[in-house]
């Protein structure tokens, strides 16, 4: 099973987008909650709520890790980094059962991506307001 993570409900077929690597690709994780991270980009969310200009092109960023077994880090760089980042986001989980996997090397334990247009993708979660930042999957690192 692999999972992907979006700001968009009602997806039913994945499609690849252009991200941090420049070419167009759909981002997955074997695990369901390493996708939580993306639903929200700090720096992105902290412009849009404070009003600060920004032309250019959003890079995906978060505040994580991981540990030497793999699992998920959020690393908090002030106090109450991760609240701000999270808190009011609001987001889906979807599922496929089976991706083509592009061959990219995605330097991120469990991570998998594809380029194929179409993937039948399953609801599994939606996720509201705190609740993405309160999963108990990850551990917090405080600086």
């Amino acid at each position: 099973m692999y999972y992907h993570a979006s700001s968009l409900g009602n997806i039913s077929r994945l499609e690849p987008r252009i991200s941090n690597h420049g070419i167009p690709l759909i981002y997955f994780s074997r695990k369901r909650e390493n996708v939580l991270v993306y639903l929200s980009n700090a720096i992105e969310k902290y412009c849009r709520e404070t009003g600060f200009d920004f032309c250019g092109i959003w890079q995906k960023w978060g505040p994580y890790g991981f540990d030497k077994e793999g699992r998920l880090c959020l690393e908090e760089y002030y106090p109450n980094a991760l609240e701000e980042t999270y808190s009011g986001v609001s987001g889906y989980i979807y599922s496929a059962y089976e991706i083509e996997d592009s061959g990219f090397e995605i330097q991120i334990p469990d991570a998998a991506s594809s380029r194929s247009s179409g993937i039948q993708a399953f609801l599994k979660r939606k996720f509201q307001g705190h609740s993405v930042w309160r999963v108990k999957y990850y551990y917090v690192r405080r600086m």
